[in-house]
């Protein structure tokens, strides 16, 4: 289950210039109320239901994917470049925290190179500053000694310009950079989910030389705030607010993910990703907050999963599938994170839930749900995070894989609805590759999914009857074979 809170800010910069050389000047400032939504009311309420209580889902059409689409932030292409160079700048603070470093992501009382203190006293992290000029006119018999009347007209040009053109081309875009940033970059495990927005004007305007003409130009400065005192708000979970537990906490992250990766097999990656699956849930027990429902934010994180928790703290799905991407991003293994609804059986109530898509090497994606292989909570016994149902039932699904036989059967694909935590109207504006990748048939071990490149000189070969084999493989037909003990199609 997802549960996630997302508050964003804007303050936004008016300057009103005139056309000509200024007789008198006025200066003002106000600043909009702060709003924030939850990602939960977005999926049940603002997406649009195709007959009343079906979400929205993403297309199917196409089972391939390029790797430039592997990171959501590369599956839209109109994007602002502000917000794009955000993102990578977003990343390459990320990327020094994870390396033992320390700025405003990880210490944002201490950085003040990246980040900066706003009027009222919160830090902020600036995305970009938007400027536009407007020209405006106003009735000629508006006199040069009412000031209020001419600031209303004013107001009124940058207003207008602001709400119809610039808003429209870049607000909607603030909530898929904040999507993309938490999807393609679950390694900053600290991280919340909860930023705010405000809006903040300030602004001049003076009479010009020429009556009934002017012009308004006003800048809107975009920052994710990182920390209010005001409204007892941190960027970071609260276990990681005081000073120094981030770096502390990324020297654990890093000797877990050492530790975890050690003992990969190499042999092939269907035993790769089989082994990061049941390691998670084998050595985690899902969040028993599930009974109150007051879920410890750290659950959300794949730092819960990593750890290999139980207990309130334990992980739930986000948790899960984000360590799982985690993990495969170090392996180098395509792995996408998937969010949406999830029904356990025909008929039962959809949850909001979140899984994987992972590309294997066959260069076909099939979907791992590592939550739904780790069911049930054990309460007694010596191995207390073990329930004694793991499985892998749900791991490497294709569309047409029975996920549910009671009381009818139900496929991945009926019982996985993709959607996205954006409202329509905001999505409207998107020009994005919405595609899901999954295969129609489970991934399948035996009889095909591996090809041996390049194929070293001493193998040793047999038919799939076990009958010794004296060529090399590149010299080999089309056909199953096994090759140093593995199953291997040629092709």
């Amino acid at each position: 289950m997802i549960i996630s809170t997302l508050r964003k800010t804007v303050a936004a910069v008016m300057l009103l210039l005139p056309s000509c050389v200024f007789a008198q000047t006025y200066q003002d400032s106000f600043k909009g109320e702060p709003y924030s939504f939850e990602l939960r009311d977005l999926y049940h309420n603002k997406s649009p239901k195709s007959d009343g209580n079906i979400l929205r889902t993403m297309t199917r059409g196409s089972n391939t994917a390029s790797t430039k689409e592997i990171l959501w932030i590369d599956r839209i292409s109109n994007l602002p470049d502000c917000l794009r160079r955000f993102y990578y700048t977003y990343q390459a603070l990320l990327q020094e925290v994870l390396e033992g470093g320390s700025n405003c992501l990880s210490d944002p009382d201490n950085d003040r190179v990246n980040a900066t203190v706003d009027d009222d006293g919160a830090v902020v992290l600036p995305v970009a500053t938007l400027t536009r000029k407007v020209g405006f006119t106003y009735p000629v018999d508006v006199v040069r000694n009412d000031p209020a009347a001419l600031q209303q007209y004013a107001y009124n040009a940058f207003w207008q310009d602001y709400t119809e053109i610039l808003s429209p081309e870049i607000d909607p875009f603030t909530e898929y950079m904040d999507f993309c940033l938490s999807y393609d970059m679950p390694q900053a495990f600290w991280i919340g989910y909860m930023t705010t927005y405000q809006n903040y004007f300030k602004y001049r305007y003076g009479f010009p030389c020429e009556p009934g003409r002017d012009t308004v130009e006003y800048a809107v400065n975009i920052s994710m705030i990182l920390k209010d005192a005001d409204y007892d708000y941190d960027v970071r979970i609260k276990e990681f607010t005081p000073e120094g537990a981030v770096s502390a906490a990324v020297s654990e992250y890093n000797g877990i993910i050492d530790g975890i990766l050690a003992n990969v097999p190499n042999t092939s990656r269907y035993e790769q990703v089989r082994y990061l699956n049941n390691w998670l849930t084998i050595n985690n027990a899902y969040s028993a907050a599930y009974e109150t429902g007051d879920f410890p934010m750290v659950c959300f994180s794949p730092i819960s999963a990593l750890r290999g928790t139980e207990g309130q703290e334990g992980p739930v799905c986000e948790g899960y599938s984000r360590a799982f991407k985690i993990l495969c991003d170090k392996l180098g293994i395509p792995c996408i994170l998937m969010a949406g609804d999830a029904y356990t059986y025909y008929g039962s109530p959809a949850e909001p839930h979140m899984w994987n898509e992972v590309m294997m090497n066959d260069n076909k994606w099939y979907a791992v749900d590592v939550t739904f292989n780790d069911p049930g909570i054990k309460t007694s016994g010596p191995e207390p995070k073990v329930s004694g149902v793991e499985t892998e039932d749900y791991l490497l699904m294709g569309k047409n894989t029975v996920v549910s036989r009671w009381p009818e059967p139900l496929t991945f694909a009926q019982a996985y609805i993709y959607n996205f935590v954006e409202s329509y109207e905001e999505s409207s504006y998107w020009d994005y590759n919405s595609d899901s990748y999954v295969e129609d048939e489970r991934f399948d071990p035996v009889t095909g999914v591996e090809r041996v490149v390049p194929y070293p000189a001493d193998d040793v070969i047999y038919s799939i009857l076990g009958v010794r084999v004296d060529r090399k493989p590149a010299e080999l037909e089309p056909g199953l074979y096994i090759i140093n003990g593995r199953k291997v199609v040629i092709r």
